[in-house]
């Protein structure tokens, strides 16, 4: 079977076999979607052997880029020695504690937590909130608020597909993205509880984690006195492999500076993406910070006229850019918009053809 035939063959498995998350179910029937083959630090490659700068880093969550042999030896290594155990009724082991102190020595160096006290591991940013949430219950009903149960949302905000979350949310912005290791303390903010996810283990395995301050796990624990156990939790909720993974992930991070990188290298795609599109007559607005971006799109720069929503030029503009190698994300409720959330480790020649590229969609779309 040549390389086609087997791509060909994976493409109808996958439009027959697969029910596909946040997909647009009868477009992907007729049309399929990218599947990917292979990747190599921001590079992505797909079963047709085309390559692609992978702006969005997988989602938003490859922070050290793909094909890292530590990563694969960590879980290699961990699996061998203990795949798994549950942490109910106090079981652990000892990455997950390693991984907990060192989570914790992070914020207590790199943000503000109010006397960060204890980590809750899960699997996904939406199960992180959505333990935030009945934490914030629990934790309201213990001091004598129950009535306090109101979650307040921006509007357009995403935490997730949890029932409800609005907690410091860091599973995007945690672990270098926004040039800082944490968004909380590059924006001075002091929260009670942190999710995190993605970035934790640049997503080559699952794994979430909610950090709880003391003035919270104080209140907990004297609950339990009269409550008794503290009824949450996950069949993989701290999972060995998981956390073998993440410690070496945050090895990478500290040692190759990603973090300084993200923040040096990050500048140089906002001042490149400003200065290639700012004037543009369809470009509204090009905002970020660090290694994030959007640029969104306008009837009229001047005025900030919308486009018609039914032309979706977002999408158009992300499926040229994908044509001509560069992936980025058309956002789904954020107007007409395009996202950018490359790996960490992108270097500045990199950074460069990122904009060159984008640049070049947006004129190729909007000259029709």
């Amino acid at each position: 079977m040549t390389r086609e035939e087997s791509a060909r063959r994976l493409e109808a498995l996958d439009r027959d076999s697969v029910l596909h998350p946040a997909t647009a179910l009868h477009t992907h029937q007729a049309q399929g979607g990218l599947i990917a083959e292979q990747g190599h630090g921001v590079t992505l490659t797909d079963i047709h052997g085309k390559q692609y700068i992978d702006a969005m880093a997988g989602l938003w969550c490859v922070n050290v880029g793909y094909g890292r042999q530590e990563l694969a030896r960590a879980a290699a290594e961990q699996m061998e020695k203990l795949g798994y155990y549950h942490t109910f009724a106090g079981a652990s082991n000892g990455p997950q504690i390693e991984l907990a102190d060192r989570i914790l020595g992070l914020l207590r160096d790199q943000a503000d937590l109010k006397k960060p006290s204890k980590v809750f591991f899960g699997l996904s940013g939406s199960d992180a909130n959505d333990t935030q949430v009945k934490l914030v219950r629990y934790y309201n009903n213990l001091v004598g608020r129950p009535e306090k149960k109101k979650i307040i949302s921006r509007h357009g905000a995403y935490h997730g597909v949890s029932v409800a979350s609005l907690i410091a949310d860091e599973v995007i912005c945690g672990f270098g993205r926004l040039g800082s290791w944490f968004g909380s303390g590059h924006y001075g903010l002091q929260p009670d509880l942190i999710s995190m996810a993605k970035g934790l283990t640049s997503g080559y395995v699952p794994l979430s984690a909610v950090v709880v301050s003391e003035e919270i796990w104080s209140v907990l624990k004297t609950g339990s006195e009269e409550l008794g156990v503290f009824a949450h939790g996950y069949t993989y909720s701290g999972h060995p492999v998981s956390a073998a993974v993440a410690l070496a992930n945050l090895d990478i991070l500290e040692s190759e500076n990603l973090v300084g990188n993200a923040a040096r290298v990050g500048a140089r795609l906002h001042a490149g993406m400003q200065s290639a599109l700012a004037q543009h007559p369809n470009v509204g607005e090009i905002r970020g910070e660090g290694m994030i971006m959007a640029v969104e799109f306008v009837a009229d720069r001047i005025s900030k006229e919308p486009f018609d929503p039914d032309l979706a030029v977002h999408k158009a503009v992300s499926a040229e850019a994908a044509r001509l190698g560069l992936i980025v994300r058309p956002l789904p409720s954020a107007g007409a918009a395009v996202a950018l959330s490359p790996p960490l480790c992108l270097s500045e020649a990199e950074a460069d053809r990122v904009v060159e590229i984008l640049a070049q969609a947006v004129t190729t779309v909007m000259a029709n």
